[in-house]
């Protein structure tokens, strides 16, 4: 059984309850649950972007530098690999880019 069809079935128990009046709170707690696993039915969510990174192409458009420079000067801009693609730390381009000036 999938999560989606576990919330199909919550959600008709819980529309049963409180068509019958149920006298425990049953509608109000699997409302809840209901509530607290929908956003895991939805799949998982795209990787949260990583607070201060900067891809090869955003460090090429705002330090107006050819597209290849970033990946050419990786190791001194301090460049990761995250979830498969390369970032480099803001701070540490501008840094980089001011001393170089």
């Amino acid at each position: 059984m999938t999560l989606g069809e576990i919330l199909e079935r919550l959600e008709r128990e819980r529309e049963g309850a409180a068509r019958y009046n149920a006298t425990a709170p049953v509608a109000a707690v699997l409302a809840s649950v209901i509530e607290d696993l929908r956003p895991l039915a939805q799949g998982p969510k795209k990787p949260a972007r990583a607070e201060g990174m900067m891809t090869a192409k955003e460090i090429a458009q705002e330090f107006e530098v050819g597209r290849n420079w970033p990946y050419d000067h990786q190791k001194e801009l301090g460049g990761v690999k995250l979830g498969g693609a390369l970032r480099f730390p803001r701070a540490r381009v501008t840094q980089y880019l001011r001393r170089r000036s």
